[in-house]
């Protein structure tokens, strides 16, 4: 069963946009990372507003590749997703456009691993931060097992409460 090239084109061309919003993405983790370390909250609030639009574009694009797959008459068959079955189709048709589109993906799951890695890296630079400023507070307040702060910033001896909220709704 062949393929058409509008179809083939399609996929690529989802593909390349969803591989340019993935660079982006890993660019957003970098600078997470570097207001991470520079301990830039500001900073680090943009950039995480920042990330949000991508993550709707990353989901919208993700989306149409789906059906750009699914449109496929070989992968209509298969679960809809680029499996080997649906690699190893376009490997043998020997199109270009197949070919771009093999290489797409393969980007794709290389800058997938490298924001794995970021996202490894940024957690564990936040969850250092955050172990380090509590051992700050134990050694300036060692009887303090845990303070807390007040508006003004002054330490306060008062408990944290914690207020639920029920709602109740009728169906």
């Amino acid at each position: 069963m062949t393929t058409t090239i509008e179809e083939k084109g399609l996929l690529r061309d989802v593909l390349a946009r969803e591989t340019t919003i993935l660079r982006e993405l890993l660019g957003n983790m970098h600078e997470e990372q570097e207001a991470i370390l520079r301990g830039d909250t500001e900073m680090l609030k943009a950039v995480m507003a920042g990330r949000e639009p991508l993550m709707v574009t990353l989901f919208e694009c993700r989306t149409k590749r789906l059906r750009a797959i699914q449109s496929l008459p070989f992968a209509r068959a298969l679960d809809g997703n680029l499996s080997e079955d649906v690699v190893d189709s376009l490997a043998e048709d020997g199109c270009p456009t197949s070919c771009e589109i093999l290489s797409l993906r393969d980007q794709i799951l290389a800058i997938i691993e490298k924001v794995k890695m970021q996202n490894e890296r940024n957690r564990y630079l936040l969850q250092n931060k955050v172990y380090l400023t509590r051992e700050m507070i134990r050694r300036i307040y060692p009887g303090e097992e845990n303070a807390t702060y007040s508006a003004k910033g002054t330490l306060g001896k008062t408990k944290v409460k914690t207020a639920v909220t029920v709602i109740n709704r009728e169906v």
